[in-house]
């Protein structure tokens, strides 16, 4: 999320890089790897050759594992405190492993999710279609690939912050756990894997931006993302509709930034009185921005759905992913429990 005057923008969906893909990727997505520190702190324990292992002391009930670059007790509880409230709502039976990257310069976001991406796994729904990894072992209840993170999240370290877990951020901070259960949403598979340049759209988009993600980046091939395939024009329909909206076209790039763009998912459509929720596309396409988040201003201040519009003011705090985006994750192929919450 940008920061026009003094809203920052939230996060960029890189997805899939193997989503993170580039996450959505948005599967969209990423930078120089951060030097590992030897000072880190995180709860799992990592392994030179073998990727992220299970530390002795976790809980096997957890649904998340997390590794974070900084040894700070109050940050580690605000992680804490967000995955706890994510695990409120995901069924599934594979441990959630997300890497979170402190980094001193995001182009102006507070935040950048980076989703592991994978297709044509067994049991997936669809073939040639990128899932976020969390959401693919979700569906297989299995580890698919057990020795990488589902997700990496960014977070910009010189952003006047707030850690606290009670939702009172002081003059000009930001809520951090607003902002991580946001980012993690996008890792989640709330995010686009389409891109724009030049008056042209396409799928299967990267935007490295520098940054090494902490797992492979897969060729993308040009194929969508599971979020992808709901996206829709009021006219013309589903823009994954390669007779009317081909990959590499001027046709898909003005769907893009039409500011007419839909998810067209019915758990949504239900959600949202029977209309398909609008998608933030504004004719500028705003990369990280743009399609993966809905559209800004659609909710009121201190409603739950804000949290996946594109861009926060300080002190702003949402604690609660929102019937309509948990409805989100719903159509791309969550399990949610407790959604009447």
């Amino acid at each position: 999320m940008k920061n026009p005057k003094n809203k920052t923008c939230q996060a960029t969906c890189l997805l899939f890089p193997p989503i993170g893909w580039y996450l959505y990727i948005g599967l969209l997505l990423v930078l120089t790897s951060c030097s590992s520190e030897s000072d880190a702190t995180s709860n799992t324990i990592m392994d030179a050759d073998n990727g992220p292992d299970i530390s002795t002391d976790s809980v096997p009930e957890q649904l998340f594992e997390f590794n974070v670059n900084t040894n700070d007790p109050e940050i580690e509880m605000a992680i804490a405190y967000t995955l706890d409230i994510w695990s409120n709502y995901l069924e599934t039976d594979a441990t959630i492993r997300v890497n979170i990257v402190f980094l001193p310069d995001l182009s102006g976001f507070l935040g950048r999710s980076i989703p592991n991406g994978i297709k044509n796994f067994d049991g997936a729904p669809l073939q040639d279609v990128w899932y976020p990894l969390s959401l693919a072992n979700a569906i297989s209840g299995s580890s698919l690939k057990p020795n990488e993170f589902d997700m990496d999240i960014l977070i910009a370290s010189e952003a006047n912050w707030y850690f606290g877990v009670d939702g009172n951020p002081g003059a000009n901070q930001f809520d951090f756990v607003t902002s991580l259960l946001h980012e993690i949403c996008h890792s989640l598979g709330f995010g686009s894997l389409a891109g724009f340049e030049e008056g042209v759209g396409r799928f299967g988009n990267l935007q490295p931006n520098g940054y090494v993600p902490s797992f492979p980046i897969p060729d993308l091939e040009g194929l969508p993302g599971i979020y992808d395939l709901y996206l829709a024009t009021t006219q013309m329909g589903l823009i994954t509709n390669t007779s009317l909206f081909p990959s590499n076209s001027i046709a898909l790039g003005e769907a893009l930034t039409s500011d007419a763009l839909f998810f067209s998912g019915s758990e949504a459509k239900m959600e949202n009185d029977g209309a398909n929720p609008k998608l933030f596309a504004p004719s500028v396409f705003l990369p990280g921005s743009s399609i993966s988040h809905l559209d800004e201003g659609s909710f009121s201040a201190g409603d739950s759905n804000r949290l996946m519009e594109p861009f926060f003011i300080p002190e702003e705090v949402i604690h609660e992913p929102g019937p309509l985006v948990l409805a989100v994750l719903k159509d791309v192929g969550w399990t949610i429990k407790n959604s009447n919450q």
